[in-house]
């Protein structure tokens, strides 16, 4: 299943930014049900998030450059 993710928050943009495979965090905030097609053009679901906040227990690594 394919979760399309959008953060706007900055913290909870930083947040996400920073997790790395096999970390595990919780999103709270507005999902809904879509679908989507393969190459193939078959239907299979997908899910669209709007994440208003993020909870994890790894600390935040600066994964990119500041923009100046």
């Amino acid at each position: 299943m394919l979760v399309n993710v959008v953060a706007y928050a900055h913290e909870a943009q930083e947040i996400l930014l920073g997790l790395e495979d096999g970390h595990m965090a919780v999103l709270r905030g507005i999902l809904k049900p879509e679908t989507c097609m393969d190459g193939a053009g078959a239907v299979k679901p997908a899910l669209d998030m709007m994440v208003g906040s993020v909870l994890s227990v790894y600390p935040v690594k600066q994964t990119r450059q500041p923009v100046a």
